[in-house]
């Protein structure tokens, strides 16, 4: 409503839910082990450098982040979101937890995620998934 009371135009709110490094109905195949990180969002994070380690999740919602740490021993992963794939880089100079690591603008609905271990270390601190409702 505008401040005089009269309606105003509409707007849509956005709830954004976040996870821990084991959202809920996610799987894991391969090696993942649940580490302290220092300074990492919850203190830990779920971290393989397994190539060919996985992690999927289906989930409804919208826009998706991922956050995960950035590091000289990070390494590369593959995010599939919808069948997309982006091959993402998580090496840094020095050490990065807290980032957002790969960020997708999904529409509101059903989705399919896979994160794939290429090379090095991968660190997963959570998942961030926004539900946007009229």
């Amino acid at each position: 409503m505008a401040a005089d009371g009269a309606p105003g135009p509409w707007t849509r709110a956005t709830t954004v839910v976040p996870t821990g490094p084991h959202p809920a109905g996610g799987q894991h195949r391969g090696a993942w082990h649940v580490l302290r990180l220092r300074d990492a969002w919850e203190g830990h994070a779920i971290v393989s450098s397994t190539s060919g380690a996985q992690f999927t999740l289906r989930y409804a919602g919208g826009e998706l982040a991922i956050i995960g740490a950035r590091s000289p021993t990070g390494g590369r992963m593959r995010v599939t979101l919808d069948g997309r794939s982006r091959t993402i880089d998580l090496r840094s100079a020095r050490s990065r937890p807290r980032q957002v690591v790969y960020l997708a603008h999904a529409p509101p609905r059903h989705h399919r995620l896979t994160i794939r271990v290429l090379t090095g270390t991968v660190a997963l601190e959570g998942l961030s998934i926004a539900s946007s409702r009229n």
